[in-house]
């Protein structure tokens, strides 16, 4: 859930494309959804300057922590100028501006097929069923 569209800092309270930013005292900044008639804080944020430093230990904690979502999800995405594509366990999502489409993907071969048309990735038949398989077992468990 993020938008598809940029939301620009100075429009904060007003809502854009079901999103809003608000700035509470502190000047720390919320990003929210609106969701069932009430907005939903996504995260928060600031405009102090980070290092890259500062994302290390996030970013290992995504790579190597058993818990973490890229530990326990089959993701590929790809952000084109119009829309979003995204490959989540067996569910292929496209999201623009206009639309949200999502896919339940039922066979390795339709798997192949996407990865190949949508994301330039190609893959044999044998690894997408490997592929297919993880990403059926993810979404189980």
């Amino acid at each position: 859930m993020t938008p598809t569209i940029p939301l620009l800092i100075s429009s904060k309270n007003k809502i854009n494309n079901n999103y809003k930013i608000s700035q509470d005292k502190n000047k720390d900044y919320s990003l929210e959804i609106l969701k069932k008639e009430k907005m939903v804080t996504l995260y928060k944020f600031n405009l102090v300057t980070y290092t890259e430093a500062d994302c290390v230990m996030g970013n290992f904690y995504s790579e190597y922590h058993p818990k973490a979502s890229f530990q326990n999800n089959l993701v590929v995405s790809i952000k084109l100028k119009d829309k979003t594509l995204s490959f989540r366990n067996n569910s292929y999502h496209q999201i623009s501006d206009t639309f949200t489409n999502i896919l339940n993907i039922i066979d390795p071969i339709e798997l192949q097929n996407i990865l190949k048309k949508d994301f330039a990735i190609k893959v044999s038949k044998k690894e997408s069923k490997i592929l297919f398989e993880k990403a059926e077992n993810f979404r189980l468990s």
